[in-house]
């Protein structure tokens, strides 16, 4: 980043212009029930959740711990945070 006295948007403007876009692009995509998270919680295979949050899940499945969104696996998870791009 550099700071131009000449110029009337700074390198900082644009960025948290950027920024601020892409806050709401992810809020758009969430208020339709998109899981744009990236952390999940799951069962080992043993069956034990170590987590209240993971009560009920059953191996491989994971749970997206803010909205609550369940996958069918990591894969499925991993999936979904690619759609986004």
């Amino acid at each position: 980043m550099m700071y131009d006295p000449e110029a009337i948007y700074q390198d900082a403007d644009i960025e948290q212009a950027e920024m601020e876009r892409e806050g709401r692009r992810l809020a758009a995509l969430e208020k339709r029930g998109t899981c744009t998270h990236g952390r999940v919680i799951g069962i080992g295979e043993d069956g034990v959740a170590h987590y209240p949050e993971a009560v009920g899940l059953v191996h491989p499945q994971v749970k997206c711990d803010r909205c609550g969104r369940v996958f069918a696996d990591d894969d499925d998870w991993l999936q979904a945070i690619d759609n986004l791009r």
